[in-house]
């Protein structure tokens, strides 16, 4: 169920932010990881990595993956980073 979770939730933010040429454009994420029934998961960390999806024809395209710590008190994540603390 957490990979099911973690799998929607990452969709869902990579189709709202959408996909762009250089210079790549960053989108603010924020969002919440729990079970399906909305129950917290037990963990003392819960890092969510975000994949952009990439057109495989051009190899010249590397977007970067981003992380984001989730708050493991509420579920919570705000602060998405690839490169600095909080840039997208």
């Amino acid at each position: 169920m957490l990979n099911r979770t973690l799998f929607v939730t990452a969709a869902l933010a990579i189709a709202l932010a959408g996909c762009s040429r250089e210079p790549f454009a960053y989108v603010p994420a924020s969002g919440s990881v729990t079970y399906e029934d909305g129950s917290l998961i037990p963990a003392e960390r819960i890092v969510v990595t975000f994949i952009p999806q990439v057109d495989e024809t051009n190899e010249k395209i590397h977007p970067p993956s981003a992380v984001a710590e989730v708050n493991t008190a509420d579920g919570t994540f705000d602060v998405v980073t690839s490169h600095r603390h909080g840039d997208g």
